[in-house]
């Protein structure tokens, strides 16, 4: 099964995702499957690997995905007839079945109130980035990415992102590369309060202390964990950076900017994405249809 991944991998358009599946490969699939010949897998082999997990389910999603997109090529290539990893059908067709994913952090939409005391809590030279990603609702990589030629006169330019970039090697560096999709790269607007506040003088828009980019874990561990206790929010109301992208994006919602241009403006690759993401908050539409009718 491991020379199969390793195939599968290969043939991978993006470095990128190649050694991402090849880091799942390694650490999740082979320690198990991995000297199983392909031949000798069955339904019942897969499924006891799946139930042996005790990563997170989105991990596990992900580890079957490519588990089963390797064994399709091989069917491709006349290797095996069926696929064993495949998903039982929901009229009890023979195929694995997911365990249940358990559930994760909950995300985190500030009020104005609490978005204010994150605010008060940051220290002052980070504070402008607080505002931004606030703001502009976009992820922390692309922020940091930003160059003052990505300014422009009321409007930002996103098109590259700091992020975490497997290697062969299973290390994941911070580096600088393209857009995380191409409905990544997109122009919005922002206010000219916002923009006004940016410092448009060196090779990056937000640098450290010495002038060079922000590495985002140590901004985490360093600068916005410690903030979050400072802010005197309650524990499970305290944010990741990731919720103020979700606070923007709800707050648009609740403002009845259509769905299709929130997720335009995120950069979601589609826009099922945006609605899986905020469909609780997207519900509340029916009251403000109601409130129109009257």
């Amino acid at each position: 099964m491991a020379d199969t991944l390793e195939r599968y991998a290969a043939t991978r358009p993006s470095l990128d995702t190649a050694n991402k599946y090849r880091i799942i490969a390694k650490h999740t699939i082979n320690p198990v499957l991995g000297e199983v010949p392909i031949a000798e897998l069955t339904v019942d082999v897969v499924q006891s690997w799946l139930n042996g997990l005790t990563i997170a389910g989105r991990s596990i999603q992900q580890a079957h995905m490519v588990l089963k997109a390797s064994l399709s090529a091989a069917i491709d290539r006349g290797e095996i007839i069926v696929n064993p990893a495949r998903k039982a059908s929901r009229s009890g067709g023979s195929g694995v079945r997911l365990p249940r994913r358990q559930p994760g952090k909950q995300a985190v939409f500030l009020s104005r109130d609490e978005a204010g005391l994150v605010l008060a809590a940051v220290p002052v030279q980070h504070r402008v980035l607080i505002e931004f990603l606030l703001a502009t609702g976009c992820r922390i990589g692309e922020a940091l990415a930003l160059t003052p030629a990505d300014i422009g006169a009321g409007t930002v330019t996103f098109n590259k992102s700091y992020s975490r970039r497997a290697d062969a090697n299973g290390n994941r560096p911070f580096e600088l590369g393209a857009a995380k999709t191409a409905a990544s790269e997109r122009t919005i607007a922002v206010p000219r309060d916002v923009l006004d506040k940016l410092n448009l003088s060196g090779a990056l828009v937000f640098t450290n202390d010495t002038g060079g980019p922000i590495n985002a874990d140590s901004f985490r561990k360093n600068v916005w964990l410690p903030a979050m206790v400072k802010s005197g929010l309650p524990k499970h109301r305290r944010p990741g950076l990731h919720d103020l992208r979700h606070t923007h994006a709800s707050r648009l919602i609740d403002a009845g900017i259509p769905i299709v241009a929130v997720s335009k403006r995120l950069g979601h690759s589609n826009v099922s994405i945006t609605l899986s993401t905020y469909a609780h908050v997207a519900s509340d539409a029916d009251e403000r249809i109601l409130a129109a009718l009257a």
